[in-house]
């Protein structure tokens, strides 16, 4: 009977020992999870330094280049609408607002004079553009009707009781009539009233296109040097094709397309800001 009894004591200890050693053992590896947890924290906070935020400049650019974007597109499409409604407006008389054309741009201008073809010059290589609307007025929507290179005629212009030339770019050209000789049904010489879009220098061609005045070549128009060159006043029209003369020129020859992809670059540097911001978080936050 004793024996038994120091037997199930024994066995009672036994398993005493067992749990006390569990909850013994079990505990310090509880601590040792979240002493790891903690110094996994700490980590990070230790990771939250100087090329952090250098990172953290990468979302907040792209965000402030896609906040650009929206302000670009806005200015586009006013400008796309200012310019319609400039060369749908009613032409006005030039020497009526001789003081105010820098401010005139694409507005139609009437005028009446007649051409000098004694001090023609091309601008070439150019090719012809096709007008959708045939009437008095030109229309934004142009396309490119032929890749085959002409060039552009360029003639002073006497303006009627005047006593200053205008140029006037007559239109296009194909490379088989570039000699006047060859297209003298359209060289008139009487007096007449043409209608043209008011243009300035095309400063974005001049940046790597250049005239030679001295050799009569010219690639692109700059008003400033071809009035010096042929002796008249810096006023440059692009004539429409409805005063166009038949057999000579083909007017309407104004690109006035503009492109607006703002919007696909609003998307783009929205999404990379969303994208690097979402990687930043997850490696310094999260």
């Amino acid at each position: 009977m004793i024996s038994r009894q120091i037997l199930f004591v024994r066995r009672y200890v036994s398993n005493q020992l067992s749990v006390f050693r569990h909850v013994h053992i079990s505990k310090p590896m509880y601590q040792s999870n979240n002493r790891s947890f903690t110094l996994t924290k700490r980590n990070k906070k230790d990771k939250f330094d100087s090329g952090a935020l250098f990172l953290l400049m990468i979302p907040v650019s792209t965000f402030a280049l896609g906040c650009w974007q929206v302000s670009r597109r806005k200015w586009k499409i006013n400008l796309i609408e200012k310019l319609k409604s400039r060369i749908q407006a009613e032409p006005i008389s030039l020497l009526e607002n001789l003081d105010i054309l820098p401010d005139l741009e694409y507005y139609p201008i009437r005028v009446r004079g007649k051409f000098d073809h004694s001090r023609e010059i091309l601008i070439e290589p150019r090719s012809r553009l096709d007008v959708s609307n045939h009437e008095n007025q030109v229309s934004l929507q142009q396309s490119r009707a032929s890749k085959v290179p002409g060039a552009h005629v360029i003639t002073p212009f006497r303006v009627a009781n005047r006593n200053f030339d205008i140029l006037v770019n007559r239109g296009y050209v194909s490379l088989d009539l570039r000699d006047p000789s060859t297209r003298l049904a359209g060289q008139i010489e009487d007096e007449h009233e043409i209608i043209g879009l008011l243009r300035s220098t095309d400063y974005l061609s001049a940046m790597w296109n250049k005239n030679e005045p001295s050799k009569n070549i010219w690639h692109v128009r700059d008003v400033a040097e071809m009035a010096a060159t042929i002796k008249t006043a810096p006023i440059f029209i692009d004539e429409v094709k409805s005063t166009s003369v038949a057999g000579g020129p083909i007017g309407g020859q104004t690109n006035i397309q503009l492109r607006n992809e703002h919007l696909s670059y609003i998307a783009t540097w929205f999404s990379l800001s969303a994208l690097t911001t979402f990687m930043w978080l997850r490696k310094y936050i999260l």
